[in-house]
């Protein structure tokens, strides 16, 4: 089982993707969302992050948080939804999923990825 831990009285979310037939995904059952993928770029990066790793945790928020490790910057002459990490040139697009943890699609996300350490985990 894969959740989400959506408190909208705090503005940090938390995802659990996981690798599925070859393709990352997310499951939030609170929004509806089912093997969510993210594609366009994101795996690629998710890949380097990760190394090897099959699941793990990504906080997100579009204010600075303590302990943040990564920011996404928007990028303002493209469609809706493309990012590029803050000091690189690596692209990725997040889907209109990602609508349902901000209101619109913020100029800077701050991302902590760690190893997988879902709640529920044995």
């Amino acid at each position: 089982m894969n959740l989400v831990n959506n408190n909208i009285h705090n503005n940090i979310n938390t995802l659990y993707p996981y690798l599925s037939d070859g393709a990352w995904v997310f499951d939030d059952i609170e929004l509806d969302i089912h093997s969510q993928p993210v594609i366009c770029g994101i795996p690629g990066i998710i890949n380097k992050v990760m190394k090897g790793s099959k699941r793990f945790t990504v906080h997100i928020s579009r204010s600075p948080f303590a302990s943040y490790n990564m920011v996404l910057l928007r990028l303002k002459d493209a469609d809706e939804g493309w990012y590029r990490f803050k000091d690189s040139d690596i692209k990725g697009w997040l889907c209109p999923a990602f609508l349902k943890y901000f209101s619109d699609y913020p100029d800077e996300i701050y991302l902590k990825v760690d190893h997988y350490t879902h709640p529920l985990s044995n």
